[in-house]
């Protein structure tokens, strides 16, 4: 009698653990729906915004920050976005200042036409070019050095494609239980290219909306959605705007990216003014 109980109870709890498994892991990807579009997709024709955020170390010592200038036209919106890394020592190794800079074209309905991604200061070109070239396709071309390559995401992937190092800029119209899926591109895989021999690529990843809490920033407290998929936490206030993302990558760790006000200065000078900071 006591082997059948311990039978049905052991059962019973692989039961609950296969379900609990569905309903956190595969259930969410079925109902997986379109990602939310950018702000920009409101701005007037001719108008623009311009955001910054700081990127800090698992210390909370800042290693870089993170522009966007965002300009709308009738038909067309163009993001331009920059970061600027200081030198930061990687098992032994130190990386060289690196500039990454990426240039985006979107329709008016927020879809990706054309992407130009360029990190800077390797002492050798890496590049990403793409080209929406269909309905259903987006064509991508790599070089890092004298070698190249290519590969296609389906044009649904890129209704929202990150940075690694700012993955998010505006987050409208969220709600709690929100699903979507984004490609995430990891400009830093170069940097460490030598000590993880990664390859240029995307990471496919699973965003939700888990919750709605309140968090501390600009000195006050702030209501706030988190959103979370593998390796990122982010916290965006009910406005849209993104006050602050957790984000855990090879190497380099636990990074932390915080919304600061854009400041003119540090724009035109790649953030030589926040050295101190």
């Amino acid at each position: 009698m006591l082997n059948r109980w311990i039978g049905i109870t052991t059962l019973g709890a692989m039961a609950f653990a296969n379900t609990a498994l569905f309903f956190h892991d595969l259930f969410p990807m079925w109902l997986a729906g379109e990602a939310p579009r950018s702000a920009a997709v409101h701005l007037p024709p001719g108008e623009g915004v311009r955001t910054q955020a700081g990127i800090f170390d698992s210390r909370g010592l800042r290693i870089g920050t993170t522009w966007t200038d965002t300009r709308a036209t009738e038909t067309r919106i163009r993001i331009f976005a920059r970061t600027n890394l200081r030198p930061v020592r990687i098992q032994g190794h130190v990386t060289p200042q690196v500039i990454i800079r990426t240039n985006m074209l979107l329709d008016r309905q927020g879809v990706l036409d054309e992407i130009d991604m360029s990190v800077e200061g390797l002492g050798t070109t890496v590049r990403m070019k793409g080209e929406r070239f269909s309905t259903s396709d987006f064509a991508c071309q790599w070089q890092i050095g004298d070698q190249t390559g290519s590969f296609a995401l389906p044009a649904s992937a890129t209704r929202s494609l990150g940075d690694a190092l700012r993955p998010f800029d505006t987050l409208p119209d969220l709600f709690v239980g929100r699903v979507w899926r984004m490609e995430l591109v990891n400009p830093l895989a170069h940097v460490t290219s030598r000590l993880s021999g990664q390859r240029f690529a995307t990471e496919s990843v699973l965003v939700r909306v888990t919750a709605e809490e309140e968090i501390s920033h600009g000195g006050e407290k702030v209501p706030v959605y988190r959103v979370e998929a593998n390796g990122l936490r982010v916290w965006v206030g009910l406005d849209g705007r993104v006050l602050r993302q957790e984000i855990d990558l090879p190497l380099f760790g636990l990074l932390t990216i915080i919304d600061e006000p854009f400041s003119s200065r540090a724009w035109y000078s790649g953030g030589t003014d926040l050295e101190s900071e």
